[in-house]
């Protein structure tokens, strides 16, 4: 009942973030973050998402590193409220993450600070990420894959701070993890050229058959890079195969892109990381570890029944019943996730524009949602970066 609770009260703020109603998101999820309870981290992700998107990004940095600390924590539970979990259902512990949405709070994080044009925080928070999955992989012996979207970030930053050769390797591990982006075909072949790396250069022309990049010709020219939050994550229901275990489901999307358009050039944006993929594949991994605690429950409910049979066979049938009743999956999640990450890059001349977003459908034409950007400044040799997020 809980956990049924908790996940309704995310679900109340998820409808004002839709109608961009900030103000009333936070109303419902900043006073239930604050209180200790077993879901203070589900609130304090939905709300550091909320803050994020409402562009309050010291709000939302505050929120995401009070989350990662009560994630962090090992020794979360009781052996008394573990042993319950097996009896009844998860819902009866503190709500621990997922292992994606730990790794999402430092991508979320990396592009707060990138927001705020903190280059060495946003760094630092990017590769923290990797840090995490390689966690994974050596400890929980979880065969994660690097985040792609997290060594872009870390490329980002160092292109910004023009330190080319960190710039390329970055790209070129974005690249190994994630191959279908046209703009990092390009960034590939730039930033090979700048890292002077003669051989790589001539190899990315080659393979992509593009025109080398001329650093000469960008001399007077900023860039403007797009990140585009496309969608909504996979909701998590209980599984059909066994409904005691929660499975995440993709969520259908009308707007599948976005076109950006600014001093009359317009780009689309491309997936650069595709989070409902990796999110459920995350769970996948953890089906064998989730499904054997739970036939452990069911054992530990027949012998406990068994046990009350003994002395009373009706009170020991209803306790089967009753057990089983209260055994349900855990559907408790970071709820205002994107479906994916995408970007869309353009050089302009130095000034001050308005940038007009707008979400694509399949057929790429305009659906109900846009945002324009007003007074957005392009400075001489500088990166400024934009951030937009759709609900349909």
């Amino acid at each position: 009942m809980g956990c049924s609770t908790a996940m309704k009260d995310v679900e109340r703020s998820n409808y004002w973030l839709k109608e961009k109603n900030y103000d009333k998101a936070i109303e419902e999820l900043k006073p239930l973050s604050e209180k200790e309870s077993d879901d203070q981290l589900l609130y304090l992700l939905n709300l550091g998402m909320v803050y994020h998107l409402a562009g309050k990004w010291d709000e939302s940095i505050q929120t995401l590193l009070k989350a990662d600390a009560i994630a962090e924590i090992k020794d979360y539970t009781s052996l008394s409220r573990e042993a319950g979990s097996i009896l009844l259902n998860d819902g009866v512990l503190q709500y621990r993450g997922d292992d994606y949405e730990k790794v999402l709070i430092h991508i979320y994080l990396s592009l707060n600070f990138l927001m705020k044009n903190d280059l060495d925080g946003a760094l630092v928070e990017a590769r923290r990420v990797n840090e995490i999955l390689q966690r994974f992989r050596d400890e929980a012996k979880r065969n994660y894959e690097q985040n792609s979207f997290a060594f872009y970030l870390s490329a980002l930053v160092w292109e910004a701070n023009k330190d080319w050769d960190d710039a390329y390797i970055a790209y070129n591990d974005t690249y190994k993890h994630y191959k279908t982006n046209d703009y990092l075909k390009e960034d590939l072949i730039r930033s090979s050229e700048r890292a002077s790396r003669e051989e790589e250069h001539a190899k990315w022309k080659k393979l992509f058959g593009q025109k080398a990049f001329s650093v000469a010709a960008d001399r007077d020219t900023g860039e403007l890079v797009f990140i585009y939050q496309q969608g909504k994550g996979p909701v998590k229901r209980p599984n059909p195969s066994f409904d005691k275990i929660p499975k995440l489901f993709p969520v259908s999307t009308v707007a599948m892109r976005a076109s950006i358009e600014i001093a009359g050039q317009t780009a689309k944006t491309q997936t650069i990381y595709n989070l409902q993929d990796v999110a459920i594949k995350s769970l996948d991994e953890q089906y064998a570890l989730i499904i054997s605690k739970r036939i452990a429950g069911l054992a530990t409910k027949f012998i406990v029944s068994k046990q009350v049979a003994k002395k009373n066979e009706a009170l020991g049938m209803a306790a089967w019943i009753g057990l089983n009743l209260l055994d349900q999956a855990d559907l408790r999640q970071w709820s205002n996730l994107p479906e994916t990450f995408q970007i869309a890059r353009i050089r302009v001349k130095p000034g001050e524009y308005t940038v007009q977003a707008k979400a694509l459908n399949y057929e790429n034409k305009p659906t109900s949602e846009a945002q324009t950007f007003e007074k957005v400044k392009i400075q001489k040799g500088k990166t400024t970066f934009l951030n937009w997020r759709s609900f349909e």
